[in-house]
């Protein structure tokens, strides 16, 4: 299997196989760190250690992408940031494993995320604030956060669990048959359409913005904190 270290930029379509490693570390020198143009496709493992990610548009009208395909593992270690040049300009899919470890800082990812594979945040934690749109299980463990901070849509096949922290405080969609489990702290606050159920002894709680909630919630565990239920 082989490996190899990314220190700079990336560009074209660059394939890591299933079996070797892609390491991204170091601060390049460039303004926007580790730039991307052209696509990333993950079939192995991808760790991203240090430096900030940008994506740019590949000759100025495709978007960047990473894709980590089922069965690949990207892992998050540094207290990093990925996002585009401009809003749309790079796409990251995941339908493997993203695995949030080692640091108990924040990372964050601020581009478009679509998720049917498995999130997983082991420490720290995962700050995501582009556009998302979730079909698949999110697992936190005790200690760590999944921050969900931008325009979110919870879809079928959306389990978050553990005994960690999930924050949805941005706009939130959710659909049919998406739960809350485990031991963990369920924080709430923005506008949340849909309804949810969470069991468990989640909490939910959002003292300062406080949450206006269109749908319907069923709860078993206990609500506190500023809850406006709408009309």
């Amino acid at each position: 299997a082989g490996s190899v270290t990314l220190t700079g930029s990336l560009s074209g379509n660059v394939t890591v196989a299933a079996g070797g490693t892609l390491v991204i570390d170091g601060n390049p020198t460039y303004t926007y760190g580790h730039q991307v143009q052209g696509t990333l496709t993950n079939s192995g493992t991808v760790v991203w250690k240090a430096g900030t990610i940008t994506g740019f548009k590949d000759g100025g009208s495709v978007a960047a992408a990473i894709i980590n395909q089922a069965g690949a593992v990207f892992e998050v270690q540094g207290d990093t940031s990925m996002q585009g040049y401009q809003s749309d300009w790079l796409n990251f899919t995941n339908a493997g494993t993203l695995r949030r470890t080692t640091s108990a800082g924040t990372a964050y990812i601020g581009c478009a995320f679509t998720n049917t594979g498995t999130v997983a945040v082991q420490t720290g934690t995962l700050y995501l604030y582009g556009a998302v749109s979730n079909g698949g299980p999110v697992t936190v463990s005790a200690g760590a956060t999944a921050h969900f901070e931008g325009t979110t849509s919870l879809q079928a096949g959306t389990v978050f669990s553990g005994a960690g922290t999930v924050r949805l405080s941005g706009s939130t969609a959710v659909g049919e048959g998406v739960t809350m489990i485990g031991a963990g702290q369920v924080s709430l606050s923005g506008a949340v359409t849909g309804a949810i159920t969470i069991s468990g002894t989640g909490v939910v709680a959002e003292a300062l913005a406080g949450c206006t909630i269109t749908g319907s919630v069923t709860l078993t565990g206990h609500l506190s904190g500023s809850v406006t239920v709408a009309s």
